[in-house]
């Protein structure tokens, strides 16, 4: 490119996502060949200064300040970064990768997020924004284009035992499950015994065969008793009483 009475021109601007400003402002500027030019560029709050460009060619990352020498049509572009913060937070118990804490981000940031629940509890999803978000194993991608809150939920679970002692069937099955599930326990006596009561936790129901409602908040132990019957028949052969009476009786 010929030099215009002399001098070649330097065009300074801004490129990126991010705000900030430059010495010497965007513009056009002719300069005389072999000047050498210092540039400067700072970075507006929210965003971060990455590095020059000149004629296409990156500069040293993160240096703010540089000289150009003219020796032909020249172009220097600082490049600002958008900047946002990531919050992650965990409700529950368990850990997340990373750890819960703010993080400030590159806008485009690709970020992966790990929960892991700890031992007696379970890992039940991530929130980002207050939305539920599906996740793998989990784990979820995100990319950050805006101030975002990312929230690993953990739930609390308990072990619940249903045994018997006696002849008879029970429901539910033993099993693990979230702290607040409502349990109905349930159970039916095999022919000749009868239900006596349900004890659950040490605290005993004997007003019927279905204890329904029961929250579980703890590790829980429940046994349905049942008890033994023999039937009893009674004849008269001749005039009398009997006690008990002529019949047939149901004796545990």
């Amino acid at each position: 490119f010929a030099p215009i009475e002399g001098k070649y021109p330097l065009t300074v601007g801004k490129i990126g996502t991010g705000e900030g400003n430059t010495t010497p402002v965007p513009g056009i500027y002719n300069f005389n060949p072999g000047t050498d030019v210092p540039l400067t560029a700072s970075a507006a709050p929210g965003s971060r200064f990455d590095r020059w460009f000149v004629d296409g060619f990156e500069q040293a990352e993160g240096a703010e300040s540089i000289v150009v020498t003219i020796d032909g049509t020249t172009t220097a572009m600082a490049n600002f970064i958008k900047l946002w913060t990531l919050n992650v937070g965990k409700d529950g118990e368990g850990t997340t990768d990373p750890a819960p804490g703010s993080y400030v981000l590159d806008m485009g940031t690709e970020k992966i997020l790990t929960a892991t629940p700890t031992d007696g509890w379970r890992f039940d999803r991530w929130e980002v924004n207050g939305a539920p978000v599906e996740d793998e194993d989990g784990s979820i991608t995100i990319t950050v284009n805006a101030d975002t809150q990312a929230t690993a939920y953990f739930v609390k679970q308990w072990e619940v035992i249903v045994d018997k002692e006696g002849e008879g069937t029970t429901a539910p099955e033993s099993g693990i499950y979230d702290d607040g599930t409502l349990l109905t326990f349930v159970a039916t006596p095999t022919d000749g015994w009868r239900f006596d009561k349900w004890v659950i936790n040490d605290v005993e129901f004997l007003t019927s065969e279905e204890v329904a409602g029961y929250r579980i908040d703890k590790d829980t132990r429940a046994t349905a008793h049942f008890i033994k019957q023999y039937t009893l028949t009674v004849d008269v052969v001749g005039e009398g009483t009997t006690a008990p009476e002529e019949g047939t009786h149901i004796y545990d």
